[in-house]
């Protein structure tokens, strides 16, 4: 189906998606006044610079570019500052769109499947993978407008394949403005710690929540500090934030499948936007799988396939 910009429409939201560039999408916007939620820039220079970017077959960043597996060396490039290669292959690629259900004002679901194989080139990744997408826009009266990503990975080679993926919302949301909640678990505040890094490289170490850390996951607050973090939820299930407007009381409830455990948090330096990026696993997984136990990388064998969910609920202002 040969089409460059998907429209998805519900009763209370429409959102919008550019095939061009790696199915981002550009704008979500909810209720009867059309509050966008997703930030993107005036004029774009990279493809993960606003919107919903997807992050394949690598979240985040490879140090220096390269890694070793099964006794071969793999080169990415350093397109990072020319120090590291960073967000994968699939973000500025143009997928293989096969149904659209674009809904109406009204509708309660609009949706649309994609595709995209790789690698292009057998020296960049391990493996040949499929990603597929399920994308919906709904409705639902109790919770509100929501937004659903639905993955699966197939595995189309004859080798294991290794991988990890990830989503990079920009929400329209200066972090000054910013209220987090991050619901109990089981009873209980859930266990999170912030990975140790090196020229935004984990060390291998995760470490208790202090300071500007403890600031937004403890105070819910992000006012006067800058983030490029990374954060992993210690018990088996996926994140669940609440990310709030302190202004309007209105909000983005994130959810994701128990895959999703790494949690990346990053403030551009505009401050237009705040990012809350949930991955499967920690940056630099591949190349520090020897000596760093659970990095959250998958790997899927031959005929094999993994699946992995992320949601977004649009709440309205209190």
């Amino acid at each position: 189906m040969a089409t460059d910009l998907i429209e998805l429409q519900t009763r209370r939201s429409i959102a919008c998606f550019d095939v061009r560039l790696g199915l981002n999408a550009t704008s979500w916007r909810v209720g009867e006044e059309r509050r966008e939620w997703i930030y993107t820039p005036d004029t774009w220079t990279t493809p993960t610079q606003g919107g919903i970017p997807i992050l394949f077959p690598y979240p985040n960043r490879i140090a220096e570019g390269a890694f070793r597996w099964n006794s071969r060396d793999y080169f990415l490039g350093k397109n990072d500052r020319g120090r590291h290669a960073i967000h994968g292959y699939v973000c500025d690629r143009q997928w293989q769109v096969s149904v659209v259900a674009r809904g109406s004002a009204d509708s309660d679901l609009a949706w649309f499947c994609a595709a995209i194989e790789g690698p292009e080139d057998a020296s960049l990744w391990p493996g040949a993978y499929r990603l597929s997408l399920v994308c919906r826009l709904c409705e639902d009266k109790r919770t509100g407008p929501r937004l659903e990503y639905e993955f699966t990975v197939a595995n189309r080679g004859d080798a294991p394949l290794p991988f990890g993926l990830g989503l990079h919302p920009y929400f329209s949301l200066p972090p000054e403005d910013v209220h987090l909640l991050v619901p109990v678990h089981r009873g209980q505040p859930p266990q999170i710690e912030v990975w140790e890094l090196l020229d935004c490289i984990p060390t291998g170490r995760r470490l208790p929540l202090t300071g500007r850390h403890s600031q937004l996951f403890c105070d819910g607050s992000a006012a006067g500090q800058s983030y490029d973090d990374i954060y992993r939820l210690c018990h088996d299930t996926g994140w669940h934030l609440v990310v709030g407007d302190r202004v309007s009381r209105a909000g983005i409830v994130l959810r994701c499948s128990s895959s999703f455990r790494d949690l990346v948090v990053y403030t551009p330096a505009h401050r237009q936007a705040i990012c809350f990026e949930p991955y499967t696993c920690v940056t630099n997984a591949i190349g520090m799988r020897d000596t760093v136990p659970d990095t959250g990388l998958q790997v899927i064998f031959p005929g094999e396939a993994w699946q992995g969910w992320i949601t977004f609920t649009a709440r309205p202002a209190a």
